[in-house]
């Protein structure tokens, strides 16, 4: 099986020219470290509430001593940041008894973030009339062991490992009407490559909640990645069923991502692509160790058992007398509102 769904990655890569990507509305720059890769020692923290951004930087002085500045303000649209940077100089010592520090506000000057709407983990920085490529820091996408396995592999391809929930928008298809999604979730837990280069194996779990790939799902389901340097996509295609692969062609952040994808006949090429976004719902070291984060209410034993609703279910019992009541006074609400019409 594995030999022949190889292969689906190399026709997946000759369908993407077939695929007229439009860009999407949904776009959220990353939060967390940034950093420009040829010149570490410097660095920025972004944190993005609403379209509210908030920016660390740390530089030095022109005597090389570390220094830090803020910068505060809203986004133009949502991807341009423009703001003033705030010096802190007198700074609580590790240790120390805490002291305020007495702000000086603006002196660092100007700050500009041009955030790519294709990828929400690039940007430019403009910083002291200098324009800089910065990028979200990925200090764990790619470990050790995976040099060691796949010599050279990419942190764009390791990054994938882990899993993903997406949501399918249908109300453009045909037959479907408005409001339609459906959704799908996708597990990566293995590095593999070929003469076709490196990817990614995987499933479709038998249910949300297991967080593992079977060997059920790996035979009935499997799932292959594989990242496009060229086309900066990645590429996924799945057993959907005993006729019909899916195909998804993701611009994939760090924890996000946005593209589309399509269901069709094996052996013909896909059609009818809908788009669609995700998230990460568990992380690599959930899935391959059973540890780690994930929004999974709890765990299972270990890879291979599955793990039933129960405990969640009689956690819900016990509250449902409250969940019941906000349950019926939404739905009091609705039937109010369409009265009114």
């Amino acid at each position: 099986m594995l030999q022949r769904l190889v292969r689906l990655s190399a026709f997946a890569l000759l369908s993407l020219l077939l695929l007229g990507a439009g860009q999407s509305r949904a776009y959220a720059p990353e939060t967390g470290v940034w950093w420009n890769p040829a010149e570490s020692g410097t660095g920025l923290i972004l944190d993005l509430q609403d379209n509210f951004l908030a920016v660390s930087v740390f530089v030095g002085d022109t005597a090389g001593n570390p220094v830090w500045y803020t910068a505060t303000g809203f986004l133009t649209g949502n991807a341009r940041f423009d703001g003033t940077l705030d010096y802190f100089p007198g700074a609580q010592c590790i240790g120390c008894p805490y002291r305020p520090t007495n702000p000086q506000i603006g002196v660092g000057g100007p700050i500009r973030i041009d955030f790519n709407p294709q990828d929400p983990a690039r940007a430019t920085l403009t910083l002291g009339g200098r324009v800089t490529q910065i990028e979200r820091f990925r200090f764990y996408y790619k470990r050790p062991e995976d040099e060691q396995r796949l010599p050279g592999v990419s942190a764009d391809l390791t990054r994938l490992m882990g899993e993903w929930s997406l949501t399918l928008d249908f109300s453009d298809a045909s037959g479907q009407g408005d409001g339609s999604y459906f959704g799908d979730v996708l597990i990566f837990d293995f590095l593999d490559a070929d003469q076709y280069g490196d990817f990614v194996d995987g499933c479709r779990p038998a249910d949300s909640l297991s967080g593992f790939c079977s060997d059920t799902d790996l035979d009935l389901r499997y799932a292959l990645g594989e990242y496009v340097a060229a086309e900066d996509t990645h590429v996924i295609v799945v057993e959907n069923s005993p006729t019909t692969y899916a195909s998804y062609y993701l611009a994939l952040g760090s924890e996000v991502f946005s593209g589309e994808g399509a269901v069709y006949t094996r052996g013909t090429n896909p059609s009818g692509f809908v788009p669609l976004r995700g998230f990460r719902s568990a992380s690599r070291t959930f899935v391959e160790e059973g540890t780690g984060p994930s929004v999974k209410s709890q765990r299972k034993a270990g890879p291979g058992l599955p793990l039933t609703a129960g405990a969640a279910q009689s956690k819900r019992a016990a509250a449902q007398g409250a969940l019941d009541a906000a349950r019926q006074r939404l739905e009091a609400q609705l039937a109010a509102r369409r009265a009114a019409q």
